[in-house]
């Protein structure tokens, strides 16, 4: 080095004290070498301290310049180093190795990793631009154990959160593809390795699992809720969704209304389906079949039903054909029975209606449910070509009605001329909407004469249907 190096002991300065001259010197302050002055065994210099071996590699170099620690490897591979320095910029302690993994650990004892400070974070980036295909994996935990017969258990990662309070809300495990056009899955759980999937959470949130397993709860009720819009359950292909319970019972499978009264419930113990509440309510849940709007009959199966809003008639297929599932309603009564002579109408005038007051003329019957009629009727005494018969009903409930015309509404009119004493036959007629009542009055009447002819009403008899 320059003039004047010293080497000074004494009480003050104490040990072995090394000093640079006043004119520094560039290179080292102090080697330890071998005796071929290949190998610098411990080397000193301004700007760093150096460790080699015997054949010359470095093993050890703290440079003071940079504050880097950089540890070599063996002589196998004598310039591969951890380096170790703490990033001033980033604010980082660095750990790193210039060349293949760098591994924490000897193969023994626990590795824990403290945080302290509220904003602390244990993060681990991998960041590089590629040029080309990648599918690497990034971050690996792996258990390599061979257990023999001893039985292996436990977890090979644990995520627990330990912290105590009143009001925790955090997430224990957060998973983000950040990149909103991203197709893979944000979880996919194999078994025995690739092409054996058991579970998945693909990019868009629907899970799957794997061919004939379940979905089930530990123990207590399953939900399956969706918070808005519909919940689906398909099966793939031409496969069928299954609802089966693991014993039967009274309510095997039940659709509720959002305050839990049952709309259908399906008893596999009693192989009874119900709709509504199965004990009965105050509420009467309603069937409804599907409406046909045309006259017309859909392509039938024995069993099956449906109502026509044509014919207003509820439709059943029955011994490979189509019917009527409700079976025609029918009345039949009789106002005069044709045997006897009723009181004459006696010298009716022409378009004049006459309606004696005997009972003989008038019933009392039930038309509630039935929409059309036909009615037959036979004179006796003096018949004219304008004579003709007329149906009328009354409300009013009392067969004693008086003769007058008041409260009484035709029902129908025969046409054509008549023959005394001979049968006619009237065509179909509608039964009026106020006459399908139970105890109505329905009454015959003589309708037009000639002021000479006296017409009797000896027959008049009703089929009522629908």
């Amino acid at each position: 080095g320059a003039a004047n190096p010293q080497i000074t002991l004494n009480g003050t300065n104490g040990g072995l004290k090394i000093r640079d001259a006043s004119t520094p010197v560039s290179g080292n302050l102090l080697q330890v070498q071998n005796n071929a002055a290949s190998a610098t065994f411990f080397g000193l210099s301004t700007t760093s301290l150096t460790l080699q071996d015997s054949s010359g590699n470095n093993a050890f170099i703290f440079d003071s310049s940079t504050s880097r620690l950089r540890v070599y490897a063996n002589t196998t591979n004598p310039t591969l180093y951890a380096d170790i320095y703490y990033d001033d910029a980033a604010g980082e302690a660095v750990f790193t190795a210039s060349s293949g993994a760098t591994r924490v650990g000897s193969g023994s004892g626990n590795i824990t990793m403290t945080l302290s400070n509220a904003a602390d974070v244990l993060t681990a980036t991998k960041a590089l631009t590629l040029g080309g295909a990648y599918s690497a994996k990034d971050f690996s935990f792996t258990r390599n154990l061979v257990g023999g017969t001893n039985a292996v258990s436990g977890s090979v990662v644990s995520i627990e959160a330990l912290s105590s309070g009143s009001n925790i809300t955090n997430n224990i495990l957060l998973l983000n593809e950040n990149n909103t056009g991203s197709t893979g899955n944000l979880i996919l759980a194999t078994k025995g390795g690739v092409g054996q999937d058991k579970f998945k959470v693909d990019s868009n949130g629907s899970v799957a699992v794997a061919a004939n397993q379940s979905v089930s709860s530990i123990s207590g009720a399953l939900s399956l809720t969706s918070t808005s819009g519909a919940l689906t359950l398909t099966a793939g292909g031409a496969n069928t969704v299954i609802v089966k319970p693991g014993t039967n019972s009274a309510a095997s499978f039940e659709i509720q209304n959002s305050g839990g009264a049952s709309l259908f419930t399906a008893d596999s113990s009693g192989s009874r389906l119900y709709v509504g509440e199965p004990i009965g309510d105050t509420t009467g849940v309603l069937l409804v079949l599907d409406t046909k709007t045309d006259a017309t009959d859909p392509t039938g199966t024995n069993g099956a039903m449906y109502y026509n809003s044509n014919t207003s008639k509820f439709r059943c297929y029955e011994g490979n054909a189509w019917v009527n599932c409700l079976s025609a309603k029918s009345t039949a009564f009789t106002i005069v029975d044709g045997l006897g002579v009723s009181v004459a109408a006696t010298n009716l005038a022409a378009s004049t209606l006459n309606c004696v007051s005997d009972p003989s003329l008038r019933t009392i019957v039930n038309l509630s449910g039935v929409t059309k009629m036909r009615f037959m009727g036979k004179f006796g005494g003096t018949v004219t070509a304008a004579t003709t018969m007329r149906l009328q009903y009354h409300t009013g409930g009392n067969p004693a009605i008086a003769t007058g015309d008041a409260g009484w509404t035709t029902m129908d009119t025969s046409l054509g001329s008549h023959t005394a004493n001979t049968w006619f036959y009237e065509g179909e007629a509608n039964i009026p909407a106020g006459a399908q009542i139970n105890d109505v009055i329905i009454r015959a009447c003589v309708f037009g004469g000639n002021w000479v002819a006296d017409p009797t009403i000896t027959g008049a008899r009703v089929n009522a249907y629908n």
